[in-house]
């Protein structure tokens, strides 16, 4: 499979991709003129790349994509809906339950006083207390997964490393060093 007959296209797998085209040019005298032209193009590169792009796509919207779930604080719970939206019911105190307004988010995670959640693009969004500095988490990018604990929020970024706020009096916030 190299050579490509007239109006073919011919690829050939030890990266050639060849095209043939044959030409009229002088219809009443017949002079034909054949063209042809050798593309020398890596196309299995060509074609794993195209595999890969659509693989990193489909597996990056996926992952993306808001699964429903419920989280359940000191005395709240808090939903994720699929198409994104936020539900909380419970005491609100602290405003640990103002997530009405948010949308496209993937996770949601739940302090004793606070709410966070998890947007697409990798940043994160909270609501309630800050007594201990818990929602500090506007800054974050690259974000992949959140938790909280009671006075805490984590966060696991795409590299592997564990970003932290809030209070440390047990060292639950020493974690800057994990990949």
């Amino acid at each position: 499979m190299g050579s490509a007959g007239p109006g073919q296209l011919s690829i050939n797998w030890n990266h050639t991709l060849m095209f043939s085209s044959t030409i009229t040019i002088n219809r009443k005298e017949k002079i034909m003129y054949e063209r042809s032209r050798k593309i020398c193009i890596p196309f299995q590169a060509v074609f794993v790349s195209i595999l890969s792009f659509l693989f990193l796509f489909l597996a990056t919207s996926y992952a993306y994509a808001a699964k429903p779930m419920v989280v359940a604080g000191l005395y709240q719970t808090v939903g994720l809906k699929s198409d994104g939206t936020v539900v909380a019911v419970g005491r609100n105190d602290y405003g640990q339950l103002n997530v009405l307004s948010w949308t496209n988010i993937i996770q949601v995670a739940t302090g004793s006083g606070h709410t966070v959640g998890l947007k697409s693009e990798g940043t994160v969004i909270a609501a309630g207390i800050d007594w201990n500095g818990q929602l500090d988490v506007s800054t974050w990018t690259d974000i992949v997964q959140i938790e909280c604990g009671a006075n805490f929020t984590v966060g696991l970024k795409s590299d592997g490393t564990v970003v932290a706020v809030g209070r440390n009096d047990y060292g639950q916030l020493n974690v800057l060093s994990w990949t």
